[in-house]
């Protein structure tokens, strides 16, 4: 046999196994949607600790406070929707729902994309 057919097979062979051993996550539905929305609460409540520590480790530099920011959010998430047994899509979901349900006026924007204002 050829190294390209051993190879073509190895790689056939592992697409197949990947495809058929992942296991989707069930849908939410009635008392586990309660769930998922107390844990994206906690994120939602947790998540302005964040955004200051983030100005502070990066001052004057927003690209990389929101880098650090969505950095430490989506470990939380990954976590939370690990121990609500619940895919990470879905948490961010309810996350994004809970964060504009109560937005309370504060604009919701991404950063602009600018130059660093220093660079090191």
């Amino acid at each position: 046999m050829s190294v390209f057919r051993v190879l073509t097979l190895a790689c056939v062979v592992a697409a197949v196994t990947v495809a058929t051993g992942a296991t989707p996550m069930p849908r939410v539905t009635g008392a586990d949607a309660a769930a998922v929305s107390r844990a994206a609460r906690e994120v939602a409540d947790r998540e302005p600790g964040w955004r200051r520590a983030a100005r502070m480790q990066f001052p004057g530099d927003r690209w990389s406070q929101d880098d650090a920011f969505h950095n430490v959010e989506q470990n939380a998430v990954r976590m939370q929707a690990a121990r609500a047994g619940v895919s990470v899509g879905e948490l961010f979901d309810a996350l994004d729902r809970e964060l504009r349900a109560h937005a309370g006026g504060h604009l919701m924007q991404a950063v602009p994309c600018k130059p660093r204002p220093f660079y090191d």
